[in-house]
């Protein structure tokens, strides 16, 4: 193993210590030819909600394990790092949309998706509200990351 590996598994095994006894996940790490995967798994509602509260949480994480990586790696051809938790952002998302849709039917006034979510994102939350929820869904903003408006149908 190059001292790069094992100082990516060094960090991500302190980074781990940091969190609260109540966020719990699990960090695997695997390598390819000229990739590493670090993916992250988890179960409780609490480590959901940090790891997906915010989409750029999951970024920043691969941008300084990238770092790290690079610190003790001079190649000029460096490995992909990339930090793999698509499925738990897409079950909070989906949860998150559903419950935004109850409240938007139970209210009868349009409800508004806090966080502005990339052009991926958007479409998986338009596809799964259309599917018989009783709401329409619109995407307001401008740029890549664009707000959802669910409304109630008329």
């Amino acid at each position: 193993m190059i001292e790069s590996e094992e100082k990516l598994q060094e960090f991500l095994a302190a980074l781990k210590s940091y969190f609260p006894a109540n966020i719990s996940f699990d960090l695997k790490y695997h390598r390819t030819e000229n990739e590493y995967r670090i993916h992250i798994h988890t179960e409780s509602k609490e480590s959901i909600d940090l790891l997906c509260g915010e989409a750029e949480f999951i970024q920043s994480l691969q941008y300084i394990l990238w770092l790290v990586y690079r610190k003790y790696n001079k190649d000029e051809n460096p490995a992909l790092l990339s930090v793999d938790a698509n499925e738990i952002r897409k079950t909070y998302l989906l949860s998150l949309a559903d419950k935004l849709a109850q409240q938007a039917i139970e209210n009868n006034r349009p409800v508004t998706f806090l966080q502005p979510l990339n052009s991926f994102e958007r479409r998986m939350v338009h596809l799964h509200l259309s599917d018989g929820k009783n709401v329409q869904t619109e995407s307001v903003g401008e740029g890549r990351r664009k707000k959802i408006i669910i409304s109630p149908r008329a």
